[in-house]
This record gives structure tokens, sequence and C-alpha cells, in this order.
């Protein structure tokens, strides 16, 4: 067993998702007497500053070494970051795990969710798949590890390990004041109110075959139709994914049948999955959030020109949807029927999953890379 007590440890991430996900297994390296360092850009800034976790905006490469060395007296014993940032997008975490080889150092690198495996590895060419990879790569579960594989990832490099972010989820979500969170997005005790997890599919995964606007625009459409029948009154909750922006869903609010409608990320995801009757959405790790917290759940991946994304589908928790009518069908009963809802959640236990421990597991793999490391010096 690895003794973290004066272990430097130099961390980073940038996606929502991302700081989501190493937040727990930082704050465990530091109970354990971890001295780390932690980088952030972007979304990750936000989501540290909440959770009061001691971070700095992220430097140039070229003053890295200097600033450990100011921090540490050395180099890292380990780089730790996620793995969530598409390489178009920022390359920051690829070029950590370089930097750290560079220099001897071991690194670790956590997934968030059961898909896009290569790209998280990968530079913004075609000749660059695959062509950045950390000592250790942290999957989800045994079906990530298979998914992994498959997708030309080396079997050697990954470890089974959970994840630290749902590792919080259900236990965090018994906490949040359902009525409260309610009451502020204007939601009355009566309102059924569906929430729809928006991602930025358009402008990075335009050969899908749906997208957040074409199924924002079918899940308003067919709300509207609903709302007449409702014996409760029907609201919607677009929560937009920190690449959204409230004006790309506009044009469809103004048109929309459904008038009790709106667009926001200003709450968190927990909180909005809490508020919820319904939770509505494509292949987010959201609707795992949802599942997980029990809320009624439904991933509409309809005119999908491949196999499913979403983990919860693939484990047939959730139904494949992928016809417009068999979507318009199970979502009428989902709004209208009670037992239809209890119904379909008692379908989503078959995900049965855990994720106890995860954070824990995590930092296990993180000390055998400094321990190997380690030996491999001392010979």
């Amino acid at each position: 067993m690895t003794s973290w007590k004066g272990r430097a440890i130099l961390s980073f991430s940038r996606e929502a998702g991302g700081a989501a996900l190493i937040a727990p297994v930082v704050e465990l390296l530091q109970r354990s007497g971890a001295d780390v360092l932690l980088y952030a850009k972007d979304r990750a800034l936000d989501v540290f500053s909440q959770r009061k976790l001691a971070h700095k905006p992220m430097i140039a490469f070229e003053d890295l070494e200097k600033a450990c060395r100011a921090r540490f007296g050395r180099l890292p014993d380990l780089v730790f970051t996620s793995a969530t940032s598409l390489p178009q997008l920022d390359m920051t975490e690829k070029l950590l795990w370089n930097w750290a080889a560079a220099r001897g150092c071991p690194s670790a690198a956590a997934v968030d969710q059961w898909q896009n495996y290569a790209v998280r590895f990968s530079g913004k060419r075609p000749s660059e798949r695959l062509a950045y990879q950390p000592d250790a790569i942290l999957v989800m579960d045994e079906e990530a590890r298979k998914e992994a594989i498959a997708d030309g990832l080396p079997a050697a490099r990954l470890r089974v390990t959970g994840q630290p972010a749902l590792e919080e989820t259900a236990a965090s979500a018994k906490k949040l004041d359902r009525a409260a969170i309610r009451e502020r997005l204007g939601a009355a005790p009566r309102d059924f109110l569906v929430v729809f997890a928006a991602e930025a599919l358009k402008a990075h995964f335009s050969d899908l075959g749906y997208d957040e606007q074409t199924t924002a625009d079918f899940l308003l459409d067919e709300l509207g139709k609903l709302a007449p029948r409702s014996r409760r009154p029907l609201r919607l909750l677009i929560k937009l994914h920190p690449q959204n922006a409230r004006g790309e869903f506009e044009p469809l609010l103004a048109t929309s049948r459904l008038p009790s409608s709106m667009a926001g990320m200003e709450l968190s995801a927990m909180k909005a999955i809490r508020a919820a009757d319904l939770v509505v959405g494509m292949t987010s790790i959201f609707l795992v959030q949802s599942a997980l917290m029990g809320v009624p759940t439904l991933s509409l991946q309809l005119g999908a020109k491949g196999p499913s994304l979403l983990t919860l589908t693939k484990s047939g928790a959730l139904p494949f949807l992928t016809d417009a009518a068999k979507a318009r069908a199970l979502l009428s009963k989902l709004v209208l029927d009670p037992a239809a809802r209890e119904a379909h959640l008692a379908r989503q236990t078959r995900f049965g999953r855990s994720f106890s421990g995860s954070a824990r597991r995590a930092a296990a793999e993180c000390g055998k890379l400094i321990m190997k490391r380690h030996l491999e010096a001392s010979c």
C-alpha cells in the first residue's frame, strides 16, 4: 500500500465532467498526506471553486517544471488528469502525459463515460490516432475496459477503478431539497417537470443522425401535444451542456406549443435531476446520474446511424429508441401514466452498477504507478 505522505502530485482538468471526476480522488490524496498541485481551465475552474478545492489556472508548459520545483522541490511523483477533452477543443491533458513521460514521471488519466474512447487519446489529425497515452488509463467497469480495447487502446494500460463522480451521485442527491429547487425554477408542486439533458453533438459529432437541436425539437413538439391531456401542468427545462448557448434553443422555445419551457445551466446536474419528474436526453452521463438517483429516464437517439452510445441502453436498463413513433408512444406513457413510470423505473434497475469505492481504487492504481517507478529506479 502506498504511503501518500510527502508525495508530490501534479493534477489537471478542463471540462466540468472531468473536474467532477478527479476531484474526489484529489481530495482523498490530500487527506492521505499528498501535496497536490491542481491546475484547471475553463469549466473545471468553476467546479473546483464550488468544492472549495485549492487550484490554479493552467500555466504555460515552459513554466510548468519551474512551478513544480518551486512547490515540491523536485519533479512530481505522478501526473494525474482526467481524459475528457476532445482534441479539437483542448490538448492540455494529452500534452501533460507527454510532458510527464519526457521527464520520467508516471502518469494516469481517468475516463468518465462509456463512449469515444480513442478520441480521448488522439490528436487533431488522423495520423495522431491514439498518439497520446498515459501510463495508466482508469476506466469505469469491465464493459468500458472491453469497449476501450475494441477501440484500439492497449489492454496493458487499462485499469478498472469505477467512476468517482458517480460514487458521489446517490449520496449527494439525498441531501438536496427538491421542493426548494423546484421553487427556484418556478415549478409548482403539481407541475410535471421534464428536464432535457442537452449535449454539444451538433458541433462535434455531426454524423450521428440526431443532435441536441433535432431532439429538443421533437421533445417540445410532443410535450406540446401532451399538455392538454395531462392532469398535471407540463414544464420543460433544457439543461444546457457547458458547450451549449441558450441562444441555440431560443427559436425552438419561441415557437413551442409548450409556453412553460426554459433553457439554462445555472443549476448543477444533480439539482436539475432532483427537481425532475422525468429526465430525457441522448447519450449524456447526465442520464446515468439520473438513473442512479431513481428518476425515470429516457434516451432518445432518433434516426441513429449506428449502435447506441449510452451504457444504459447497452445494458438493457433503457430502451434504445431510434424510431420516432416508438419514442412518442413511450414518452406519452411516462408523462401521463404513473404506473408506466413505476414500471419504467423497475427496468432501470437492470443497470445494477455500484460505484462505491471508486476514488479509493483510483488512488490505489496511482499509488501502484509510483511504486513501480520507484522500484525501476532502484534497479
